[in-house]
């Protein structure tokens, strides 16, 4: 198994990998994990704390997914509809995270935050494990 990897919903590339495979690895495995729009869609409660778990001290989360916070400010502001909303993004989540509160959590937990962004309605966040 690669030390470097993209847990993903659906495997395009080498280095990915679905949730069902990677929650067999041990914690503090992975020096650097990317994940794109699993946190939204895993039916893991807990999948946050779980993928930190599997980062290694002094590695490397990257997490891309829809920002709920700003769907609904969009929706607030009439840039989409409540029905587009809910048929687009809510419908399909199963947890709702904004890169607001993914700072916040790891902020608490103490890792260092590289880079923490908002981009047409996806958030992007860096952080390092201490």
């Amino acid at each position: 198994m690669f030390k470097e990897i993209k847990l993903v919903l659906e495997k395009q590339e080498g280095q990915d990998i679905l949730e069902s495979e990677f929650m067999e690895a041990p914690d503090s495995f992975f020096t650097k994990i990317v994940v794109q729009d699993v946190l939204e869609k895993s039916n893991n409660r807990d999948i946050l704390n779980a993928v930190s778990n599997k980062v290694r001290r002094e590695g490397t989360l990257i997490l891309e997914g829809i920002d709920a916070m700003d769907i609904c400010r969009r929706v607030h502001y009439g840039g989409i509809t409540l029905a587009e909303a809910s048929t687009l993004i809510f419908h399909q989540a199963t947890s709702l995270y904004s890169v607001a509160s993914l700072k916040e959590h790891f902020l608490a937990k103490e890792w260092a935050i590289k880079f923490a962004g908002l981009k047409e309605g996806r958030y992007f966040l860096e952080t390092t494990r201490p």
